[in-house]
């Protein structure tokens, strides 16, 4: 084997992504995956969007095209960013690869090796795994029971300050229905980081991943919108409201900043698939998404109240959670008794599958936790799927059902 670069010894192999090889047994409930729910593709609409994106659009659609994207689609997300409260026009939109890939241009943008990242405890492993190879240190800082703990990170942030050089380059967060926690941020908390930008002039990545799926209340506005620096970095995606195989995410940021992402992306992959954005312009038109959002809403909101249901019957020991507002995720407490890793084990040979909430900390933390997702399953098989986690409980506890 040739010698390879020091950064292949740091990246390993998502533990995460490797788990779909499990997923696809047959038989087994999945309450892991934390992909929308096929049977809400709206595949019709898709097939039709891709017809009138050659008939319509052809050679364009099968060209190169720019490095920030196909103008109509950057024109529509701009629009559509009116839903966070953001004003931007396209020239403030750079079209990705979903958002796994604008986390990528982050660290090329923003990160040397040893510059420190400040993100919650626990996070979204995908972060993790997309920033590695620039070998930076990243500073957990756990969550209080409303969500990012906003305070702990400014006084971390303000005591790195009295170093020459300063370490801390970025904070991470995902405001809404935090993966894996399901909590949301407060509006004070968003306007309270927004600032942070502004007086340590550094970068607060704003993952927006789940905010159209809102289930209660109206939607909060965005850190972005409360953004004057230019120092926030909103990222969006159509893997939650369209498909994630379309592989289509944005990236909305200050012109200086969105420079150095469209020179990073276009030194990586020159653009994103003209064709898939072609696509997704055909497929916004009439107001689609619209209608389309409403149902999805309306569909996880059924899911999720099914599952809570379930969670708050089905288990013969006490359990704690966050009744999330939205997103696909609900972070569950077991008592000490309960080690996560062996309940992943024990739910296994029960033929279902939840992830230990060991996976999303960077240290020590959910030992005793486990994350739900709700979004791929009916009402009815998350209720079979908690029964079967139950069963695992049950056996762990050496109690015979």
């Amino acid at each position: 084997m040739p010698a390879l670069a020091h950064r292949t010894r740091v990246i390993q192999r998502s533990r995460l992504h490797e788990m779909h090889r499990l997923l696809g047994q047959p038989g087994l409930i999945s309450l892991a995956n934390g992909a929308p729910a096929v049977d809400l593709y709206p595949l019709g609409r898709i097939e039709r969007a891709f017809a009138a994106a050659l008939a319509n659009h052809s050679p364009v659609a099968l060209n190169y095209s720019l490095t920030e994207g196909f103008e109509p689609l950057r024109e529509w997300i701009a629009l559509k960013m009116r839903d966070a409260s953001i004003e931007c026009t396209a020239a403030d939109v750079l079209i990705t690869n979903g958002i796994q890939q604008a986390l990528d241009l982050t660290g090329r943008v923003a990160l040397d090796r040893g510059d420190h990242v400040i993100v919650d405890d626990p996070t979204y492993p995908g972060l993790v795994d997309a920033l590695t190879a620039f070998e930076p240190r990243f500073h957990p800082i756990p969550m209080t029971d409303n969500g990012t703990d906003v305070e702990r990170i400014r006084s971390a942030i303000a005591r790195d300050r009295k170093n020459r050089p300063f370490r801390i380059k970025m904070v991470y967060v995902i405001p809404n229905f935090h993966n894996p926690t399901g909590k949301t941020m407060s509006v004070a908390d968003r306007k309270a980081l927004a600032a942070l930008a502004e007086e340590y002039n550094l970068l607060v990545v704003e993952d927006d991943a789940y905010g159209d799926l809102r289930y209660e209340a109206e939607r909060l506005p965005s850190i972005k919108s409360f953004d004057r620096s230019g120092n926030v970095v909103y990222l969006g995606s159509f893997s939650k409201i369209l498909a994630p195989g379309i592989r289509l995410g944005w990236v909305i940021t200050g012109r200086r900043v969105l420079e150095q992402y469209v020179r990073a992306k276009q030194a990586a992959d020159l653009h994103t698939s003209q064709l898939s954005q072609v696509a997704a312009y055909e497929a916004a038109q009439d107001c689609f998404f619209e209608g389309h959002i409403a149902r999805l809403v309306t569909e996880y909101r059924q899911r999720r109240d099914a599952l809570v249901a379930s969670i708050e019957t089905a288990f013969s020991v006490e359990t704690c959670f966050v009744f999330p507002q939205g997103g696909f995720f609900v972070w569950v407490d077991f008592p000490p008794v309960i080690a996560a890793e062996a309940l992943f084990e024990a739910a296994i040979q029960q033929r279902t599958v939840c992830l230990p909430g060991t996976w999303f900390h960077l240290r020590r933390g959910g030992e005793h936790a486990v994350r739900i997702s709700y979004s791929g399953a009916t009402p009815a098989t998350l209720a079979e799927g908690v029964r079967r986690l139950a069963v695992a409980v049950d056996t762990l506890l050496g109690i015979s059902r």
